[in-house]
This record gives C-alpha cells, structure tokens and sequence, in this order.
C-alpha cells in the first residue's frame, strides 16, 4: 500500500541542513522558515511518499502551529550541548501536548566528528526516559534511509518506533519497565511496556513470545482495555481473542448501565447504540445486537426523544421492527404522560406526531388510534393554554390542528364550543371579523352562533361611526388651518423671489452667470415643490436666459426639461431670434462633438413642439458646420482614417437634410470635399475610388484638373505594376522550384562518391590547369580553363563532369561578383557544343546555377546563400570546396578522411536489427518529461531560442553545457537530451566529424560515469547516427532522426527541428470525421468511380498475367545487385527503411526509362510505407513527386497496371472505404514478386 506522510526535522539547522544535503543529494527548496524535499521509502511491502520539512529559522517558527500538522519527527541531538539538550526538552513539552502521539526519533549526531560517549550509554539512558522514542548514534548520511524506514514503519502502525537492529538491547529495559509500572499498579504503561517486549520477543522467535502476549493482554484487561487485549492475542490465542472482545462489547453495556442509572438518559442511549454498532460489524451475535440496540431504543424514550429512538428501530430486521415497536407504544405514552405533567406541551406534541407518522408507515393501526387520541387530548390542552394566555393566533392553529386529525385519522370528535366561544370574542376585541366569522361558522350550538353573530355586528357598526366622526371632525379643523397658511404662504413667496432675483443680480454683475442660475433654479424647485408650478415657471426662464448667455448648453438643456408642458413651447418661440445668434457664434468656436450634441438637441426639442420652421434654420447652421468640420479633418488626416470620417460627416449631412429640410427649396454642395476625397485617394492609388468621387462633383473644372491628375498617374502605376508582377511571378516560379532542386540535390548526393571518382580520374588531362589557376587564385584563368574543360567533357559524352566544370567557373565569376557573365558564358559553351548543348543544360549543376542565378535577382541574400550551398553535395575538389566556403561565409577546415573498408550488405542488415532493437527499449516516461518541463526556464529555453533564430552552434554550446551541470547532479535522463541535441545541431552547423570529437570529448571526461552513459540506449542510437553518417546511409540518417523526434523527451520546437533536419514528416493519427448528407452523396459517386477501376484492372490483368514470368526472371537476374539489401530489410520487418530504398529503386529505373519495373517498386514503395504506417499525406506527397518528375512521360506511366493499382490502394485508404480492400487482394496474385515481398500483400 501506498502512504503520504509529512516528517519535520528538528534540532540545530546547519547540522541537520548538512546532514540532509549529502543524504539526498539534493539541496532542497527554500521556503519561508524551513527547507523542503520529496522523498519516497519502501518501508517492507509498503511505499510512503513523504515531506520533509527541516525548520531552518527556529527563532521565528511557530511551533504551536507547526508540530500538530506533522505525522512523525526526526531530531538532530548533540548530547555534549548543554543548549541543545535543553531546547529538545523544551520542544518535547510541545510534542506531548498534541493530543495524538507522534513517533519520534533522536538523531545523536556531531558534525564535527563520533561522538566520544558510549553508544550504549546514550541509548540506555533514552530508552528508560523515554520509552515511547528510538534512537540513532552516529548514523552517516547514506544511511538515512534506515532512519527514515524505522520512523515509516512506526506512523504506518501508529505505534512508537522500534530500530530493528538494536531491539534486542531494549528488550530487558522494557522488562524492567513493565515490572516497575506494575508493582506501581501503573497498568496502562506496564501493558504498554510488555507489548513491545512481545513484538521483539516476535522479531526474534523467542519462546516466550506468546507469555508476553498473554501478559500484555493480562496487563490491559486490568484497566479494561480489553479491545487492545484483544489485539494482542489475535493471532496468539483465537479463544481468548474473542472473549476480551465480548468483554470490551459487555464493558459498553455496563458504562450505558451506569450512565442510565445516574439519569443521563441522552449519554446512555449514544453508548448503547455505540455498542450495538461495534457488535454488528465485530461480533457474529445476532442475541448481543438487538439486545444493545433495545437498550439504545429506551434510553431515548427515556430522554423523550422518540424520533431517535426510531432511527434505531429502522436497523432492525422487519420483523422484529414490528415487535418492538408494539413493546415500545406504552412506554412513549408514559414519556408524553411525563412532558405533560411538566408542562411541556410542544414537546408532548412533537413526541406524539414522530410516533403517528412512524406507527402509520408500519401499518399498526390499533396503536396508531392511541397515539392520535393521545394528541387530540394534548392540542386541547394547547388551545385552552393558548386562549388562557390571550395568544388567539396561536390557539387558531392549535384547533386547526385539531380538525386535521378529526378529518384525517377519524378520530372521535369533542365538542369545544366553550373554548371556542372565548376564541371568538378575543377576536371581535381584536377587530378580525374574518377570523371571528370563520370561528362562529364552527361552532355546534346554534344559540352561541345567533349572539355572537350579534356582537359581531354591534361591535363593527360602533367602530364606524367612531371612524366617521373622528374624521368630520379633522376635516373642519383642517379647512381653517389651510386658509391661514395659504395667504402666509404667499406673502413669504413673494418676498423670497424678490431676495433670490436681487442675489444673482449681483451674481451677473460680477460674469457669475452659472451662480445666479443655480440660485435661481433652486428657487424653482423650491416653488415646484410646495406646488406653485405657474411662479416656478416663470422664475426658471430668467435661470435659463442667464444660461444661455452664459453657453452653458448641457445645464440650459437639464433645466429646460423642469419646465411644465405648456411653458415649454411658450419659452422656445420667446428665445428662438437669440438663441440662433447663439448658435451661429458657437460654429466659430466649440468642437464640432460638443456642438453635435447641441444642434441635435435643440432640433429635438423645437421639432416636438411641431415647431418645424425654427427647425429647418437650426438644420441649415448645423450642415454647414459639419461640412466645415469635414474639410478640415481631410486636411489634418490625408488617409483612409481621414476620408473614412469625412464621409461619416456626409453620410449626417445627408440624413440631416434628407429628414429636416425641403428637397426643392435646399440644395448640399459638396463639391470641395469630394474633391479633397479624390485627390487624397489619387495620391493612394485607389483609382475606383476617385472616379467614383470625380462623379460626386459638380463643378467642371474640378472634374478637368482630377481626370487630368488621375490619366498621369495610371499610366506610371501601370507600368510599374506590370514589372513587379513579372517579379512576383518568376519569385513564385522559384519556390515551386525549390523542392524538385532540393530532390535532385539529394541525389546528387547520394552518387557523388562515384562522380568524384570520375573527376579524380581525368583530373590531370582535363582540370590541373584549372585548379593551378584557382589555387593561385586567378580567377579569370581559372574560368577560361574550366569552359575549356566543358568543351573536353562533353567531346567524351561526360556531360554531368561538363556541368560540375561549369558550375566551378560560375562560382568563381560569383566570387568575383560577375553575376551578368555567367549568362554570357553558358550561350558561348552552347554556340559551341550545338547539337549536344541540350544534353549539357539538361545536367544537374547547370540547371542548379540557373536557379542559383534567378535567386539571386529575385530573393534576399540569405536565401541565396542558402541555395548556393547545395553546391556541396558536387563532387568538388578541395581547392573548389575553399573557393565555396569562402563565398559562404564558413570556415573550412582540412578533413583528414581515415581509410576504412565498406561495409557489406550483411553487416548493414545486422546494423539496422540493432537500430530497432534500440529503438524499442527506448520509452517516454511521463514524470521525467513533467521534470523536463519544470527545468525548462533553467536549462532549455535560451538555446530553444537560439535554435528558432537558426544560431544552431550557440543552440549547441548551451545543450552540451546543461549535459555537463546535469551529469553533475546525476540526472542522466535529463543531461542526454542535451548531449542528443548538442551532437546534432552541431553536424547541422558543421559536419558530422566535429560532432563526433566533441561528443567523444564530452563522454570520456565522465570518468566513473562513463560506461554507465555509454550503456544507455539514446547514446548507442546516437553513435550509430554518426556510423550512418560515416558511410553515407542517407535513409538510416533519417530513420534515427525520426527516431529521436518520436521518443526523446522533445519540446515542440526540438522536435520540428529534428523533423526538419530529417526531410521527412512524422505520422501523426488521422481523425475520420461523420460525414455530413452532401459528403455520402460525394461518397456514392466515388464507389461508382472506384467500381469502374476494378473492372479496368480486371481488363489489365489478363495481360500481366501473361508476362508474369518473363518479368520475374528480369528481376530476378537484378536481386543480387539492387534487391538484396531491400529485401534483408523486409525480413527484419523494418518497412520503413524498406520504403525508401523503394522510393530509390523507382527513381532510378525511371531515369533509364524503364518504366514498367519503375512503376511496380513505385507500387511496393506504397505497401512498404502503409505498413510502417507512414501518414497517407507523406505517400501521396512522395507518388506526386515521382509524376512531376516523368514529365512528358507521365500519362504513359500513369496507365501502367502497377500505377492504376496503387492509386486505387491509396484512394480507398484516404476515403476510408474498408469494404473495397477485400477486393484489391485479387489484384495481388499476378504480381511478379519475391518471396519476402509478399508481407507487404497482406492490407488491413
């Protein structure tokens, strides 16, 4: 099982900081007062996953707060220290006041040395002061884990630890101490005692393990612990185990006996149901269950709460449910009896309904009758209490309650007319007629119905007529009062706008227009208020004239909408001749925002008073504002910010018009801002847009000068259009290029052993003068030389070494930056070949330096630099190679290649089994890559960043540093990565040779470490990329990459690159989404489509049939030569390999028109991937590749059986048509193929 713990570590820091640095080799993490690690121990068959805390501040740590929260406690102790001694004893008062026990263990530990004291002495002394701790005496760090395990088992078992190693030493101590206890008739820690004697007694195989348990258990009962007696004798003595366990049960008993008897109903009825539940999970005794429940059952019954009782009786069995229910139904009547007498009435109640609800769900009717009469009689009693205490509501619900069970259990009804009489007249004193109305309706006696039916109604008509005198008589003292306050009233009033006009007066006088108008308006509201609406009118307008003097439109506009309805339209014909004088002076001055809102308010409120002439003025001012506004902003912002808002000004011109003004009478000349509009779009180009404005004016000449201006400018933008389309277009050209020269690279590579052999051999009679000259660096003798070395090339039919002599003498005329002449040199060579110059151009390197030179015209530098070094895969010479790297701006450095044989197919197959024995062993796991994760800002992120920018030798430096740190801290799956990625980035930033010497470098300064390194399988897999390097294994170089890009702990960008470097795709899963009802339609046309290409194979296969022999044969004269390393391949299921070497073997028969055996290893190429589930997109990437590459061939080929055949394989996999493999099996019978080939026949 699996434990989570939390250790804290006490005593002196710097000791116990030490101690724990070099136990765990691991510093830890600081926190605010403590240091913290994680730390998992194997305590025998569990696993504890523990926290370790060590309190590095002690001064400042609360440990009141921290030692409860702890499970267990290791303490640093140097018994020479007096200091420390007493801090311990200190700190241990702490402990033992948590009211759990903590196991702990003392550490007696000097930093300085061995402690010069006696290992026996300290122990001894410890365990007889303190029994409960465990001790260790000079414990080194790398042995903690004993420690660590002994404290693990200790707070697994909840007992005090134990040291194994040294119990034996304890055992007599604890002897001792049981005797002593007991003689001091201290049973509990005699029994303590004498229990870890038998544990080690157990430990050790003594004969007398099984006295000491008897002991222990002896020792326990006598303080009744009999459930701890119990556990000692469990695997001793099974007899005597279970009869201390019916003690501890019949202990219970006893203790809710004497609580019972003490009156502690409540604490006796929890105990006896304690009891009870123990016994039905411990003990197998029906008899003891029901007896301890029963007892449980009347104790709450007892305490007079029934509704506790009967959760107890739902345990039971049906059965006896039942039965005890109708023992019980007296004794619950004789605790209501009890309530009552005291006077608890709703407890009384609330006992009798848990009791009628529990009875009626059981079906005991005849006892339920009892229960329901029983609380008839106690709701009685409640409704005379309640009518005795004048409380008419509460005794409403008390009768109610009463009718309910009358109607609801048919019980015998009682006549309560007396009661009820009393009721009613509490509520005709009270005034509730409805309630008394109710009451008189249920009463039985038909004479009490008829008088109070009679005070009713007196009472209620002498309640009237009270109400209605006391009314006249307010009203008649009111009309006098009224009269008097109304001619006071005005008297004040007036006085009081005489005193507030003659203040804001004074206010005017001195420009405090806002002052004088807030005094005036208070007033007005003043007035308003005491309902003088006709004086707060008219002493408002004088508030709104200042306003408006004033310009203070948003108040003018607050206060205006306080004037009644009717004064409203009175003072806008009053004020309109000044308030246009206003407007008018407001156009020169206010932003055209704030006057927006103004002019639009002001036309709203003239409008809704149908004042629409006065409306029409304000519209005329307000146009010509904005089309102000609109002029200046096209000046201040000539863009399409600028005109955007322009026309957003005309667009509100055109809508103030078309709304408010008269279409015939008013016309909107717009003319100069249209023509602001078009030359700002003029000067962008935009020539729809501007004719689109020049049609907007009006005026001629303005439409003559923008049509003249507009004529010029198209006919410069024309022409410069169509050189930068030409531009772009032959840029386009050359990145869909870029791929096919790429491809044709990489084969270049692939044969430039074999061409370099070619050159070495002629390179005295065709390029010594040619490579003196460049060694001298005479470049133009050197070109001459070099077109004259073409002419000789070609003479002799080596029109590929004619290309590389021109590629050289280009690069050289690059060197000299005579980019115009290399154009010049490439007619001169064709003038002179003539009819072979076709042959000549058609050759890798003269089609690459065309590309080279188009790059150059139409891309940046870097990508032309980029392009210019595929020369690198030419068979160059060294002096070639300089003349190159100097141009590149890299370092050459002279390789000295070390001869070694070839190696044969053999020990090829043999490499490639251990490849994907390798690759096997190697797996994610998920907690090393969260790790990876949390160090990532540490350790990864600058050289993540390095490798973005494409600096992948600094990218380089930083992995193989962080491989050297985490060596160091022994976190080898981490460092690997480092020493993975730092490898490859530098073959990418160099060679494959200087990797190798830094990687080797880096390993053999591991020291003791280093056979452990080697023997991991990420570096095995690595050495072997550099093996595939070394002998030019381009498809393993892929494989491994692949390799590492699928089970390294990678980032995403790590693994981009490494996919990158690859030249390959990882294959990622392919969701198949539900088709939608168009989608099946598109389905059902594709069956019949793919129907017809099962009858045109059927047609074809007739034929291939026929030649299937002749074509094997032809194969297989060619095993031994091109299909034996393939088909090793096959045997060893490694497809993926196999499917390049295919993808090789089509090329290749292509390139010498042997179509037809080209098209079937194109075919099998597609098998071999499907079966290393290579990603349908990669396949059909690679098939088209191969099309593109036939060129006028390419509808021969594509008609060919095997084309046809793997067309429709790759269709019905992308469309997800199962159905149709079945069919395609057939199609396989006539294939001319070996015996190893037919694995891949097999589809899924």
């Amino acid at each position: 099982m699996r434990y989570v713990f939390k250790i804290l570590i006490l005593g002196d820091p710097e000791t116990s900081i030490e101690y724990l640095v070099s136990a765990f080799q691991d510093g830890g993490e600081l926190k605010d007062t403590y240091y913290e690690w994680y730390q998992e121990v194997n305590a025998l068959e569990d696993t504890c996953d523990l926290e370790i805390n060590l309190i590095s501040d002690i001064i400042n740590a609360d440990f009141d707060e921290i030692i409860p929260t702890v499970d267990g406690i290791i303490y640093f102790l140097n018994p020479l220290d007096k200091e420390e001694s007493e801090l311990f004893e200190m700190l241990y008062s702490i402990i033992n006041s948590v009211k759990r026990d903590i196991p702990i263990i003392i550490m007696y530990y000097d930093s300085a040395g061995v402690l010069p004291i006696s290992t026996n002495l300290l122990l001894e002394n410890l365990w007889v002061n303190f029994s409960e701790l465990e001790a260790f005496v000079n414990l080194p760090p790398y042995l903690f884990h004993q420690a660590l395990q002994c404290l693990c088992l200790a707070m697994i078992s909840g007992e005090s630890p134990l040291n194994i190693e040294n119990a034996w030493m304890r055992f007599p101590i604890f002897i001792q101490l049981a005797n002593i206890h007991f003689n001091q008739q201290d049973y509990i820690h005699a029994a303590q005692a004498m229990k870890k004697a038998a544990t080690i007694s157990e430990i050790y195989n003594s004969d007398e393990f099984f006295i000491h348990c008897e002991q222990a258990a002896y020792l326990f009962s006598k303080v009744n612990l009999y459930l701890e007696a119990s556990k000692i004798l469990e695997s001793v003595d099974k007899q005597r185990y279970k009869d201390f366990r019916r003690q501890y049960h019949e202990a219970m008993i006893v203790e809710g006996n004497k609580l019972f008897n003490n009156g502690d109903y409540e604490s006796a009825a929890k105990q006896y149901d304690t009891a009870g539940r123990w016994a039905s999970i411990e003990l197998e005794n029906p008899e003891l269950i029901e007896k301890s429940f029963k007892l449980a059952i009347n104790s709450w019954i007892s305490a007079c709460k029934v509704d506790k009782a009967f959760v107890i009786v739902d345990r039971l069995p049906h059965d006896k449910k039942l039965s005890t229910l109708e023992e019980i139904a007296e004794k619950i009547l004789s605790s209501v009896d009890y309530l009552l007498s005291i006077g608890d009435l709703e407890g009384a109640k609330d006992q009798l309904y848990y009791s009628i609800f529990t009875y009626q769900r059981e079906a005991l009717f005849d006892l339920l009758k009892k229960f329901t009469n029983k609380q008839v009689e106690v709701l009685i009693k409640i409704l005379e209490y309640n009518i005795d205490q004048s409380e008419p509501y509460a005794a409403k619900d008390a009768y109610d309650e009463i009718e309910n069970l009358w109607e609801s259990y048919k019980v015998k009804k009682t006549n309560l007319d007396k009661q009820i009489e009393k009721l009613i007249k509490q509520f005709i004193e009270q005034l509730n007629s409805g309630m008394a109305t109710i009451l008189i309706n249920k009463l039985d006696s038909f004479k009490k119905k008829e008088k109070l039916t009679e005070l009713l109604s007196k009472t209620e008509e002498k309640e009237k007529l009270a109400r209605k005198k006391e009314i006249e008589e307010n009203i008649l003292k009111g009309l006098d009062v009224i009269e008097t306050f109304v001619q006071a009233e005005l008297n004040i009033i007036i006085e009081m706008n005489k005193n507030v006009i003659n203040e804001a007066e004074k206010y005017s006088k001195n420009n405090e227009d806002l002052k004088a108008a807030k005094l005036i308006k208070n007033q007005s509201v003043f007035l308003y208020n005491i309902g003088r609406e006709e004086i707060g009118d008219r002493i408002l307008m004088k508030s709104l004239d200042l306003l408006l003097d004033a310009e203070k439109f948003d108040m003018f506009f607050n206060y205006y909408s306080d004037l009644s309805e009717e004064m409203k339209k009175e003072y806008l014909i009053q004020v309109f001749p000044h308030y246009i004088e206003i407007l008018k002076e407001l156009m020169e001055k206010e932003s055209l925002e704030r006057n927006q809102k103004i002019f639009e308010v002001s036309l709203r409120n003239y409008r809704n008073f149908h004042l629409y002439d006065e409306a029409k003025e304000i519209s005329r001012f307000y146009i010509k504002m904005i089309k102000k506004q609109a002029l200046k902003t096209l000046e201040a912002e000539e863009d399409v910010n600028g005109i955007d808002k322009a026309n957003a000004l005309i667009k509100k011109v055109n809508d103030i018009f078309l709304s408010y003004l008269d279409k015939e009478k008013d016309k909107i000349n717009l003319d100069k801002i249209n023509y602001k509009i078009a030359e700002i779009y003029l000067s962008m180009e935009d020539f729809s847009s501007t004719l689109s404005h020049i049609d907007k004016i009006e005026n001629k000449k303005f439409k003559e000068d923008l049509n003249k201006k507009l004529a010029k400018l198209e006919e410069e933008t024309i022409k410069i259009k169509s050189k930068e389309k030409e531009e772009t277009r032959k840029g386009e050209e050359l990145k869909e290029i870029l791929s096919i020269i790429k491809k044709k690279a990489r084969d270049a590579h692939f044969d430039r052993d074999n061409d370099f052999k070619k050159r070495k051999a002629r390179k005295r009679a065709y390029l010594n003068d040619a490579l003196k000259s460049l060694k001298n660096e005479a470049y133009e003798e050197a070109v001459e030389a070099y077109e004259e070395s073409i002419i000789r090339f070609s003479r002799i039919k080596e029109y590929y070494l004619a290309g590389v002599s021109f590629a050289i003498a280009s690069l050289l005329l690059i060197r000299q930056e005579k980019y115009n002449m290399i154009k010049t040199l490439l007619n001169e060579i064709k003038t002179k070949l003539s009819s072979s110059a076709n042959l000549f151009l058609d050759t890798f390197p003269v089609k690459l330096i065309d590309y080279i030179s188009d790059t150059k015209r139409y891309e940046e530098e870097q990508k032309f630099k980029e392009v210019l070094s595929l020369l690198e895969n030419l068979p160059l010479f060294e002096e070639e190679i300089i003349v190159l790297f100097e141009i590149l701006g890299k370092e050459y450095e002279e390789k000295k290649k070390e001869e070694k044989d070839k190696i044969d197919i053999a020990e090829i197959a043999k490499i490639r089994g251990e490849i994907n024995k390798i690759v096997q062993t190697i797996e994610k796991d998920k907690q090393e890559f969260a790790t990876r994760k949390i160090m990532k800002r540490d350790y990864w992120n600058k050289a993540i960043e390095e490798v973005s920018r494409k600096n992948y030798l600094g990218a380089s430096k930083i992995y193989f540093e962080s491989f050297e740190i985490l060596i160091d801290k022994k976190l080898y799956n981490q460092a690997i990565i480092g020493l993975i990625l730092g490898s490859i980035l530098l073959i990418k930033e160099s060679d494959y040779i200087t990797s190798r010497k830094t990687f080797n470098a880096h390993i053999n300064g591991l020291g003791g470490f280093k056979e452990e390194i080697e023997s991991l399988p990420e570096v095995k897999l690595l050495k072997y990329l550099f093996v595939a390097y070394e002998n030019n294994f381009e498809d393993l170089v892929k494989s491994i990459m692949l390799n590492f890009a699928r089970k390294l702990m990678l980032f995403d960008q790590e693994q981009e690159f490494l996919v990158d470097f690859s030249g390959e795709e990882l294959v990622k899963e392919e969701k198949k989404l539900q088709l939608t009802r168009k989608e099946k339609g598109e389905l059902s046309r594709l069956q019949i489509e793919y129907d017809q290409k099962i009858g045109l194979l059927q047609q074809k296969m007739g034929d291939i049939r026929s030649s299937k022999n002749e074509f094997f044969n032809k194969r297989q004269a060619m095993k031994k030569r091109y299909y034996k390393d393939v088909l090793n391949l096959l045997s060893e299921e490694s497809f993926e390999e196999a499917s390049e070497k295919y993808s090789n073997l089509a090329n290749l028969y292509m390139k010498r028109k042997d179509y037809e055996l080209s098209a079937l290893n194109l075919l099998l190429y597609v098998l071999s991937a499907l079966k290393s589930e290579k990603s349908f997109k990669v396949i059909k990437k690679n098939v088209d590749e191969y099309f593109e590459s036939l060129g006028l061939s390419k509808d021969l080929v594509k008609g060919t059986y095997y084309i046809i055949l793997l067309l429709f394989i790759l269709d019905i996999k992308m469309e997800g048509l199962e159905q149709y493999v079945s069919k395609i099996n057939p199609f396989f019978n006539v294939l001319p193929v070996f015996e190893e080939e037919k694995i891949l026949l097999r589809i899924k």
